[in-house]
C-alpha cells in the first residue's frame, strides 16, 4: 500500500500528506527503490531486472526503456547493466 502498487481494503493512510490511491504517480516521487538481493531474479541483466520493475509500476510503455537505461546509469553497475 505504501509504494502504491495494492489499495487499502479499509481505513486510510497518507503519504506525505497525500492519499496513495488518488495520487499515486505524486506519492511514488515521496520515495525511491531499494532492491533487495532475493527480489533480483539472476538469471537476468540489471537491465532486464528494471525493466521488470518499472512495468510493476505502471511506468508508460514508451517511458520503460529510457527510465530502465536511467537508473542503470545511476547506477554502479552502467555500461555493465546489460551483462549477465
Amino acid at each position: 500500500m505504501l509504494t502504491t502498487l495494492l489499495r487499502p481494503t479499509s481505513g486510510a493512510l497518507e503519504i506525505d500528506g497525500l492519499d496513495p490511491v488518488s495520487h499515486s504517480h505524486e506519492v511514488r516521487k515521496c520515495f525511491g527503490i531499494v532492491f533487495q538481493d532475493p527480489s533480483l531474479d539472476n538469471d537476468m541483466t540489471a537491465f532486464e531486472n528494471m525493466s521488470c520493475t518499472v512495468v510493476f509500476y505502471h511506468v508508460p510503455r514508451k517511458l520503460r526503456a529510457s527510465a530502465s537505461s536511467s537508473c542503470s546509469a545511476c547506477s554502479s553497475c552502467g555500461s555493465g547493466a546489460r551483462t549477465r
